[in-house]
């Protein structure tokens, strides 16, 4: 092993250097530091973006059910609550409702009420969901620098999940499937963590990780626990074989208990903080897992060109998503990372035949795989039983976010194995290993950059390019912007394109495919009443795709405004005059 590796193992054994920031930084590789500033680019980006952004298609929607909520009383029962709540509100949690709400008091220092019409709501919802997003990056960083005795993979994982225009997008304006994602990975890593000897310190940590993950997941979605069951039931099954196989019971022990412990602190979580959870806790489970995977939703999702159906949706629906939101060489990092996982198994499986002196240690193991089995879990087995129970998906792979971080988790044991391969005098191992994390994060922070605030709508170039077989138009091949976060921003605009042209239009801004996302910013949705006697008015359409488009009548609407990242169109602003 070469000594810049030996050192490598010895900072990620103890983080080892004289006291104080200078001291640390001296322990550091100096490709750790760049790719962790890469990282902490990517929260400035996601903050700009809650500052600036718009919110989701359903966030209004939801803070009415919050409303809701509030209302019932345990003691009337679970049919009696369930009539309290309308439009299938009654499966949703309402932990991360809760937490801005609180977030908001301690920092004005006065109690608030939600309130739908309120943008200051949205604001605080967006920081709450935002900080969970930064945590889970974080604990991704934390499991694979232990898993494989690396701070440059671990700081690698970290920095490229938080800038992933995906998970970075989702963070900002999705309150619904972030939290159960950053949940999932959260009890993932603590799972992870706990493989290995831990100090008490570390053990606390670990424990309080993994009660966060439960908590956080089955209080943004009750129906979640399906997840939760798969995910430490599986892990646990796989580590317990290799325990037997291995004779090393604490590759069970510790894993099995924390494990236990995030379904335990998940059910308690969302009993206490849910009062339809305290009505009957077992039923209200069962019942929101049979909303979840039957949820009544039938629709087109544009899909590389293409119309699908929600509920007939093709075997690669998921992986062409995951490729095309993927920045082009994190799609790269990982694909290497399976080429090398299997060179070298199969290098461990020829020097177990070819008899050798030479001794093994712990760092000649091979790296990281068994403790990053919750992640492989995370990543492929989760998904895979929800498209096999016939699931309806939507709206992209929103509902699929957790795979994102398991996947990442991957790519840094690619870091890490690159680190411990002997490339060449020219290219050794580690030089080779940080030049790959510096340009696959720094080309994953300037794609979230390019699409921000609307991250989470980003395609990459390769997709971009794909034609739209669906209709012969030049409209884009996916759904971009479906939950109208250009809303504000198109309204602001499309507003002042009304007042440029001395219009009349001003005050009567329309907001397509639906109003919900704008009506905070004031927003209005088109009816007899706001048209009547009126001859100008303005719409704004956001793009979302398949049948959600509406169609502007073209022949008395004139385009103004339009809202494009990387040649794409999420949406236009018009200024148009009654017939």
């Amino acid at each position: 092993m070469s000594g810049s590796t030996r050192a490598g193992v010895r900072v990620a054994r103890g983080w080892p250097g004289g006291r104080g920031v200078g001291g640390l930084l001296q322990s550091v590789p100096w490709a750790v530091v760049v790719v962790a500033g890469l990282g902490l680019v990517g929260v400035g980006v996601g903050v700009w973006s809650v500052m600036v952004g718009g919110i989701g298609w359903d966030t209004r929607h939801d803070l009415l059910l919050f409303a809701e909520v509030r209302r019932i009383v345990p003691a009337q029962g679970l049919a009696s609550a369930y009539d309290t709540v309308t439009r299938g509100g009654e499966f949703y949690g309402v932990l991360l409702l809760q937490a801005a709400e609180l977030a908001r008091d301690v920092a004005t220092g006065r109690p608030v009420r939600s309130g739908p019409d309120d943008p200051g709501t949205y604001l605080w919802l967006s920081w709450v969901t935002f900080t969970t997003g930064v945590l889970a990056a974080a604990a991704v960083g934390w499991a694979v620098a232990r898993a494989v005795r690396s701070p440059l993979a671990g700081a690698t994982a970290a920095a490229l999940l938080i800038t992933t225009p995906l998970w970075l997008g989702m963070s900002v304006v999705n309150h619904k499937d972030l939290p159960v994602a950053a949940g999932l990975t959260l009890t993932s890593a603590a799972i992870s963590v706990a493989t290995q000897r831990l100090r008490p310190a570390t053990l606390t940590l670990t424990a309080l990780t993994a009660c966060l993950g439960g908590i956080l997941t089955l209080g943004t979605r009750p129906g979640a626990v399906a997840l939760l069951i798969a995910l430490t039931g599986a892990t646990t099954g796989i580590l317990a074989v290799a325990a037997w196989r291995l004779r090393t019971p604490r590759l069970l022990t510790w894993p099995a208990a924390t494990s236990a412990l995030a379904v335990v602190a998940g059910l308690i979580g969302v009993w206490w903080t849910n009062p339809l959870g305290r009505t009957n806790l077992g039923q209200w489970l069962t019942d929101a897992v049979r909303n979840s995977g039957a949820f009544p939703f039938d629709g087109l999702i544009r899909t590389a060109g293409i119309d699908v159906r929600s509920t007939e949706l093709p075997w690669w629906y998921v992986p062409a998503w995951l490729l095309a939101q993927a920045p082009l060489l994190t799609t790269a990092l990982l694909l290497t990372t399976l080429i090398l996982i299997t060179l070298t198994i199969a290098q461990r499986i020829r020097s177990r035949r070819t008899p050798s002196n030479t001794p093994t240690g712990p760092t000649d193991e091979p790296i990281g795989l068994l403790p990053l089995t919750p992640f492989l879990v995370q990543s492929t087995v989760l998904p895979t039983l929800i498209v096999a129970s016939g699931a309806v998906l939507y709206d992209g792979i929103r509902h699929l976010l957790f795979i994102v971080p398991g996947l990442i988790a991957i790519t840094g044991l690619g870091i890490a194995l690159l680190e411990h391969r002997e490339i060449g005098h020219r290219l050794p191992g580690p030089r080779l290993a940080a030049i790959t994390a510096i340009t696959v994060v720094a080309a994953s922070c300037w794609a979230t950059t390019r699409w921000a605030p609307y991250s989470y709508a980003y395609i990459n170039p390769l997709a971009g390019a794909t034609p739209n077989t669906a209709r012969a138009t030049d409209e884009p091949a996916w759904e971009l912007d479906y939950w109208g976060a250009t809303a504000r921003e198109g309204l602001t605009r499309t507003k002042r394109a009304c007042i440029d042209a001395a219009s009349r239009c001003a005050p009567f801004v329309i907001i397509y495919p639906e109003s919900d996302t704008a009506e905070p910013y004031g927003g209005l949705n088109e009816d007899d009443q706001l048209l009547a006697g009126r001859t100008e008015y303005a719409i704004y359409e956001f793009w979302r795709g398949g049948s959600w488009d509406t169609q502007v009548p073209a022949d008395t609407c004139t385009e103004r405004v339009t809202i494009r990242r990387d040649a794409q169109t999420l949406g236009r602003g018009y200024l148009c005059q009654t017939k």
